[in-house]
C-alpha cells in the first residue's frame, strides 16, 4: 500500500497541473465564473424563508457512554459535529438569493442514532415559525459520527554516501472520518414535509514521520476531522433544497499573436467588454485557426456577461464555421446551463 503525505499531494498536484498545461494545444489559460446552480427540486412559492433547528441530541442514558468509550468518540464529538452540519446548512443557504434563513441555535433531543425520530408535530413547527417569523423548517434529525485512525510501519532500504546499505523507517498514519446525517424540511402552511433525506459523506486525512508519535501529530484532531466532514455535508443539503452561487473553472485561449495576448490580460482581470472587442477584431483576419480561437473566447466573454443564448452561438460557430474541436465540449456546457436556467426561472418565481 502506497501511502502519500500532505506535502506530496500538493507537489503530485502541482506536477499533474504543469504536465497538463504542457500538452494543451493553443497554450489556454483558466478563468473562475461565478454561476447560480438550480436546487434539486422546487420549493413552493409561499416558503421564502427558512429557520434552521439541529433536533438530533442523544437521549440521556448510560449507552451513549459506553458507546463513545468503546468507538474512542470524544463526549462530545456527535455534538459539535452536528452543530457544524447546521453551520453549514446556515451558509449554504446564505448563498442563495431564494431565500432568507436565521439561525436559531435551536436544539432539541432525537433518536441519537441513524434512524430519524417520529417527525415533530405541526403544533410545534408552526410554533419555531412564529417565533423566528419564518415560512419553513429545516432540521437536523438524525447524526452518528465514527472515525478510524490508524498507523502503518514502512522499512526502506537506502544506501549513504559511501555505497552502505541501511534501513530507513517511516509511520504513515491515516484519520478517517464518516457521518451519517438526515434531514426534514418541514411546510406547516400545508402541513407537509417537503423533504426527508439521509446521506453519509466520507473524508480522510493521511500523515507521515520518522517516528510513530510525529506521524500522529501530522493529522488533525478526530474532533476537526468529524466537524469539517459535518460542515460539508451540511453546505451539500443547503444546496440541494436551495439555488445557490457556485464558482466553475473556464479555459479559453490567451495567445497566438500579441491581440490574444492582450485580450487575455482583460479577460483575467474580468474586464469582457474590452476583451470581446479585441476577439473580434482577431476573427476579421484570415487566420481561420486563431479566429476560431477567437470565437471560443467569445462565447465565454457572452456566458460571463449571463448571455447564454449568445455564448451558445458563438461556441457553435466556433466549432461550425473554424472547426475548433474544443468548441464542441463548450456548446454541451452551455447547453447544460441553458437546461439549468429553466430550472433556475421555476425554482426563483
Amino acid at each position: 500500500m502506497f501511502y502519500i503525505t500532505h506535502k506530496f499531494k500538493h507537489l503530485l498536484t502541482f506536477c499533474t497541473a504543469v504536465c497538463i498545461m504542457a500538452i494543451l494545444p493553443g497554450c489556454m489559460s483558466t478563468t473562475q465564473l461565478q454561476v447560480l446552480q438550480p436546487a434539486e427540486f422546487a420549493l413552493p412559492d409561499h416558503v421564502e424563508s427558512i429557520a434552521t433547528i439541529n433536533r438530533s441530541l442523544p437521549p440521556r442514558r448510560f449507552g451513549n457512554t459506553v458507546e463513545a468509550i468503546f468507538t474512542g468518540e470524544t463526549l462530545h464529538q456527535d455534538r459539535i459535529g452536528a452543530n457544524r452540519a447546521i453551520t453549514g446548512l446556515t451558509e449554504a443557504l446564505m448563498r442563495t438569493p431564494r431565500f432568507n434563513v436565521k439561525h436559531t441555535n435551536i436544539e432539541m433531543v432525537g433518536s441519537g442514532r441513524r434512524q430519524l425520530p417520529p417527525p415533530l408535530s405541526w403544533n410545534e413547527i408552526e410554533r419555531i415559525c412564529d417565533t423566528y417569523n419564518v415560512d419553513a423548517v429545516a432540521a437536523l434529525e438524525a447524526y452518528d459520527s465514527d472515525t478510524d485512525l490508524t498507523c502503518t510501519k514502512r522499512e526502506n532500504t537506502r544506501k549513504d554516501k559511501d555505497g552502505n546499505q541501511y534501513i530507513e523507517i517511516d509511520y504513515c498514519t491515516e484519520l478517517d472520518a464518516r457521518v451519517h446525517l438526515g434531514w426534514r424540511l418541514y411546510d406547516p402552511k400545508s402541513r407537509r414535509i417537503i423533504d426527508e433525506f439521509g446521506v453519509t459523506k466520507r473524508r480522510d486525512w493521511t500523515g507521515s514521520g520518522s517516528i510513530e508519535a510525529e506521524a500522529y501529530n501530522d493529522l488533525p484532531s478526530k474532533e476537526f476531522g468529524v466537524g469539517e466532514t459535518s460542515y460539508s455535508a451540511g453546505l451539500l443539503y443547503g444546496m440541494r433544497i436551495a439555488p445557490t452561487f457556485v464558482y466553475t473553472n473556464r479555459d479559453f485561449y490567451s495567445k497566438g499573436d500579441d491581440r490574444m495576448k492582450m485580450a487575455s490580460r482583460y479577460a483575467r482581470s474580468q474586464r469582457w467588454k474590452e476583451a470581446a472587442g479585441i476577439w473580434k477584431q482577431v476573427m476579421s483576419g484570415a487566420d481561420r485557426k486563431l479566429a476560431g480561437k477567437a470565437a471560443f473566447n467569445m462565447a465565454l466573454a457572452c456566458e460571463a456577461e449571463g448571455k447564454l443564448d449568445s455564448a451558445k452561438d458563438w461556441a457553435s460557430k466556433s466549432y461550425t464555421q473554424f472547426g475548433n474541436k474544443k468548441a464542441k465540449r463548450y456548446l454541451r456546457e452551455i447547453n447544460h446551463r441553458i437546461f439549468e436556467r429553466k430550472m433556475l426561472d421555476e425554482q426563483m418565481k
